[in-house]
């Protein structure tokens, strides 16, 4: 499957609100680890007038754009990296999302 392939497979099992959320996420300033906190994308999404349901990250992670990382704070947190930037920019320039 050819990088267009996998991002066209990927945007169709998103609707716009996903989409919406990982134009948050991809633009979120990220740490030197790469990571960022769903309560920060809340927070990001709040700020900007997205919506946001953390299951929706869960959902993003599931299709293979975000990745899960180590929970803080006896696991009252937890933290995603972008799994692949350059697919997730794919995804959202296929959605319309990125110009």
């Amino acid at each position: 499957m050819t990088r267009r392939e996998q991002a066209e497979s990927i945007a169709t099992k998103l609707t716009p609100a996903h989409l919406r959320l990982l134009e948050v996420c991809y633009g979120y300033p990220r740490g030197e680890s790469g990571t960022f906190c769903g309560e920060w994308i809340m927070n990001a999404c709040e700020q900007q007038g997205v919506p946001f349901h953390q299951g929706w990250l869960t959902k993003l992670a599931n299709v293979g754009l975000l990745a899960k990382d180590d929970s803080s704070r006896r696991g009252h947190r937890r933290y995603y990296r972008l799994k692949d930037a350059d697919l997730v920019r794919d995804v959202l320039t296929l959605a319309g999302a990125v110009r």
